[in-house]
């Protein structure tokens, strides 16, 4: 699945009608070429890159791996091959490197600003065709990808609420018919995260709470006996600026959109040698 997606973004680039080098390079040739590092971060994307110029019989050597914390000019692959199938693979290879490794280097920050047994995790907020690469990127990042898609895990939410007359019949009827499959249910308010927790489900999410509910909710969950059973995750806006303010509560995860839809990209850059 991966090489084809990965043909899919060149195929986007319609890299097989590249005019330009059509006409400035009449004959192919061999060539070397090294993809170089302009910033500080975690790297990640790199088994990908291998990927796509493998497939053009590219000989690939890996100077840096996925996960390794990089410096700028810091070269991390270097490759040998067709100087026509360089130039046209180029752009895709570093579009996937700077994307995945902002994800990687978000998530990380992120990680390392939580206690060890508070996991990050990933959403649903990705860019639309990258999803499979975004959530590789938490992964590399230290992070948790959740949900790759609806079919992954159930998550009933404020809008699957609106339309759902017995919480507890419906999760009963639920674990019949799909078995050990998780099943998160999301709560808006302390009342609600309390009915929710005695219905058997496995996670419970409390969206936008303040840390004063936040408490509030664990201390009564532990009180009635359930909370060892029961996964606790923060959602709602939580970012770099404000997770500290969440770091001492008793949670099992925190759910961030921003480490995909506000994460800064990694600069790199394709030179010839």
């Amino acid at each position: 699945m991966c090489l084809t997606k990965l043909l899919e973004f060149l195929d986007e680039d319609r890299f097989d009608s590249d005019i330009t080098t059509r006409y400035a390079i009449l004959e192919d040739r061999k060539t070397s070429a090294r993809i170089v590092s302009n910033s500080k971060g975690i790297l990640a994307g790199i088994r990908y890159a291998r990927m796509l110029f493998e497939h053009f019989d590219f000989h690939v050597k890996i100077l840096k791996e996925d996960g390794s914390r990089i410096q700028e000019n810091n070269t991390i692959l270097q490759v040998t091959g067709s100087l026509k199938s360089l130039l046209a693979t180029e752009r895709t290879v570093l579009n996937l490197l700077t994307r995945m490794s902002g994800v990687a280097t978000e998530t990380h920050r992120l990680v390392s600003l939580v206690p060890s047994h508070i996991e990050i995790a990933g959403t649903r907020k990705t860019v639309p065709g990258f999803r499979y690469f975004d959530k590789k990127a938490i992964e590399i990042g230290g992070g948790y990808p959740h949900r790759l898609d609806l079919s992954d895990a159930i998550l009933i939410k404020d809008n699957h609420l609106k339309f759902i007359t017995d919480i507890k019949k419906t999760v009963s009827e639920i674990k019949k018919e799909y078995g050990d499959v998780d099943i998160e249910i999301e709560a808006e308010s302390v009342d609600e995260a309390i009915r929710f927790a005695e219905t058997d489900v496995d996670s419970l999410m409390l969206d936008n709470f303040t840390v004063s509910d936040i408490r509030k909710t664990t201390e009564i969950l532990s009180k009635i006996g359930v909370r060892k059973t029961l996964k606790i995750e923060l959602s709602g806006n939580i970012t770099p600026h404000n997770i500290e303010n969440y770091v001492d509560l008793d949670v099992d995860r925190i759910s961030s959109g921003w480490i995909t839809h506000s994460a800064m990209s990694l600069d790199f850059s394709l030179e010839i040698i």
